[in-house]
């Protein structure tokens, strides 16, 4: 059987099932991965403009030094924001008197911002109450749009954003948004705050790429799409912080269309436990194997003898129900507890399913995303500890549990919604370990439709049966396989509230700072320039090409031959950063490619006009820059050991510096009726071939030539070829003899 991996162990795997297959479950590894020299600034004046204060602060001091330019620091984003530092906030919120601005130059805090919390209500900016004319766009937080109260219905969720308060258009899919900018309002641009990264990133001299995503763990963030932890991992691994976006399910405040609760925080670190565990394997063909995490193995039953052990399952699209679904257990219990669980995809949040014991009885339940509610109960009493209990609970509208085949009592039909959690069988991570199983467990199976009591009194007495088509889950654990297993992902931020922090979160957790979800997830790439001209202006149009730093990139390919000006010139090499390409004595290269993005670039085609021979040694100064990087090439040289000197190369139209390119003729007797001779020289192209023959009345400077100017050859994969039709066709011993002569251009 291929058994299909839980998402997020599925790599890892392929070296795990190397190791020992003994029962100890030993800790294997541990990965804390961070992105080095971050800033760390406190609140001021907004927690995104402070996030994205840090966020902008790192690139400054990483490739991107037009980013910051103002007086703290020198002019290069400081780590925190103690001290000297202080005003560092200017780089997100612009403030009179502060950071080197004039006490009556007014700007972000000035004309937005009226005071926090005291009245982060109020609907008017101070510019307005005042009649300012408001300052332009200078800081962050500006470009932002944060603090203006200046639109209605931004994403359907708010009316502008009151102080220190900004939005975000997320699409409520759960997909990607990449470069996204709000739609305009009567005429006024709306921004976002991932539109506003890119504004400000090219206010300061550069181009930006961002994304905008709902985080998968948010209750609203459709099942099965959303950012994940190994999104977060590609986005650290790759050096790119990211923003976290806060807020729970609320869309407005005070019932009204206020801003939502939110807060802002900057991502730069994970880390994760890599344990060896037991896997127990799913035999449905759906691959939906469970983590065993603590249970021992024994006798083809799985024994939960201690609070906390449990059997993790990764969610999946087969293990999410609204309707239509039993759930089915063989088990034991060894102790009497009020509440004991079987199977949990609900957790703590109110949505999903669970099979439990409660009381004495067996429940099944479903949560409508407000509560959760009991579909159906058994109604007899189970606490026998020595017997066996088979107990399945099913749901098709109406919610029914069987125990050992017989059916339970009070049956309901409340609602159910999904969600995008893991299933746990014996007890689930976000649950108290006192509402976990003890007792064993021998069987665990999922259908997705409601199993009739014909059906679930045939598995009480036969079994399951594996062919059913409608299993997407079948744990009959009888045997187990061994691998390893990522448990606690945990994400390293910056919480915005105050310097000096070094937080980290479980991604799973519902609650993060201020008892706020996490939303969404603003990513953001700041792009380096490689521009292209010409040394000499007009020959090359100048371009500018903006690219993500750390990207691959070739230049175009510069034309050989431009005619501006009155002048011809030649094209002679590329120049990078002042600096020929490879280096300054060897021959060009056209284009330039394999270029990594680091800084800034700006890349030159050179050339210089045709007849120009500064040297006077008759050799072009544009053929000695190609081939030679200067113009000390001399014409008597053989570069390359190929027995033609420079000047004979230069007219030949034949590579200097390669000795396999060298004006050399071959030739063959071509037979169709008669003998024909053939003759093939390398082609070059503004040259003059001509061709002599002579015949075999003598011998070397003896034989009588005779000349064929402007012959009529063809071409074909870089060589040239004649054939002498007018040669004698007596036969190959009556021959001719050749030579070519070139003329340059």
């Amino acid at each position: 059987m291929d058994f299909r991996l839980p998402k997020y162990y599925r790599i890892i795997f392929i070296f795990a099932i190397l190791l020992s297959a003994s029962e100890e479950r030993m800790h294997a590894a541990s990965t804390n991965v961070i992105i080095s020299d971050t800033p760390d600034y406190a609140w001021h004046f907004g927690c995104f403009g402070t996030a994205s204060g840090n966020l902008i602060g790192y690139w400054d001091r990483h490739e991107f030094p037009q980013l910051y330019t103002g007086v703290v620091n020198s002019g290069v984003a400081p780590l925190d924001s103690g001290g000297a530092n202080a005003d560092i906030y200017t780089m997100w919120t612009s403030h009179a008197g502060h950071g080197g601005r004039s006490s009556t130059n007014r700007g972000h805090v000035d004309d937005y911002f009226g005071a926090y919390p005291a009245d982060y209500q109020t609907t008017n900016d101070p510019y307005k109450i005042n009649g300012w004319t408001v300052h332009s766009n200078d800081c962050i937080a500006d470009f932002l749009g944060m603090s203006h109260y200046n639109w209605t219905n931004l994403n359907g969720e708010c009316d502008g954003n009151i102080n220190a308060f900004c939005v975000n258009y997320w699409d409520t899919s759960g997909a990607r948004r990449v470069n996204f900018r709000p739609p305009s309002q009567d005429g006024k641009a709306v921004p976002d705050i991932q539109a506003g990264l890119r504004d400000f990133t090219q206010y300061r001299g550069y181009r930006a790429d961002t994304f905008s995503q709902l985080a998968e763990v948010h209750s609203l963030t459709p099942a099965g799409t959303g950012f994940t932890f190994d999104n977060m991992i590609d986005e650290i691994d790759a050096g790119f912080p990211v923003l976290l976006f806060l807020q729970n399910t609320d869309m407005s405040r005070d019932g009204g269309t206020r801003n939502p609760s939110i807060h802002g925080m900057m991502a730069y670190g994970y880390s994760y436990d890599l344990t060896n565990v037991f896997f127990a394997p799913d035999i449905s063909g759906y691959g939906n194997q469970g983590a065993v995490l603590g249970p021992a193995f024994t006798n083809d039953t799985y024994i939960f003898d201690t609070l906390g052990e449990r059997i993790d399952v990764a969610d999946a699209d087969e293990l999410r129900f609204t309707n239509n679904f039993s759930i089915s257990v063989r088990c034991t219990m060894t102790d009497s507890s009020p509440l004991r669980t079987l199977v949990d995809k609900m957790g703590g949040v109110n949505a999903g399913y669970r099979l439990i014991r409660s009381n004495s009885k067996f429940y099944l339940q479903g949560g409508d995303g407000v509560t959760w509610n009991s579909l159906s109960v058994a109604s007899g009493v189970y606490t026998d500890t020595n017997a066996s209990y088979h107990v399945v609970g099913t749901f098709d509208g109406t919610g029914r549990v069987y125990v050992n085949g017989a059916p339970g009592g009070t049956d309901t039909s409340d609602p159910i919604i999904v969600n995008s959690i893991d299933l746990g069988i014996g007890g689930k991570e976000s649950l108290s370990t006192t509402y976990y199983w003890l007792g064993g467990m021998s069987e665990v199976a999922i259908y997705r439709r409601a199993l009739t009591q014909e059906e679930v009194s045939s598995i009480y007495t036969n079994g399951v049966d594996r062919e059913d088509s409608d299993l997407v889950l079948f744990l009959p654990i009888t045997n187990q396989t061994q691998g390893v297993l990522r448990q606690n992902e945990t994400v390293r931020y910056r919480t915005s509230w105050a310097s000096g922090d070094n937080t980290t979160h479980p991604w799973i957790s519902g609650s993060w700072e201020a008892g706020l979800a996490l939303r969404g997830v603003i990513g953001f790439y700041p792009k380096l320039s490689i521009a292209q001209t010409s040394s000499v202006s007009g020959v090359l149009s100048t371009s500018t090409w903006w690219l993500v730093r750390s990207s691959t990139a070739e230049t175009i390919i510069a034309e050989a031959d431009v005619f501006h000006g009155g002048t011809n010139y030649l094209f002679c090499g590329w120049s990078m950063d002042g600096r020929r390409v490879p280096d300054d004595t060897s021959e060009a290269v056209n284009p330039v490619a394999g270029i990594t993005i680091t800084s800034m670039m700006s890349a030159v085609a050179m050339y210089l006009p045709e007849s120009a021979d500064t040297d006077g040694d008759g050799l072009p100064d544009w053929w000695e820059y190609y081939f030679f990087g200067s113009t000390n090439a001399l014409p008597e040289e053989d570069a390359d050991g190929d027995g033609s000197q420079n000047a004979d190369e230069l007219i030949a139209g034949t590579n200097p510096r390669n000795a396999g390119d060298v004006l050399a003729g071959r030739g063959h007797a071509q037979f169709t009726s008669v003998f024909v001779p053939v003759l093939m020289w390398p082609f070059a192209t503004n040259r003059e071939y001509t061709i002599y023959w002579g015949d075999r009345s003598g011998y070397g400077d003896d034989l009588v030539w005779h000349s064929i100017t402007n012959p009529s050859y063809t071409v074909s994969n870089g060589w040239s070829r004649w054939s002498d039709t007018n040669a004698l066709p007596a036969s190959p011993a009556t021959g001719r003899y050749y030579r070519i002569s070139v003329t340059g251009p």
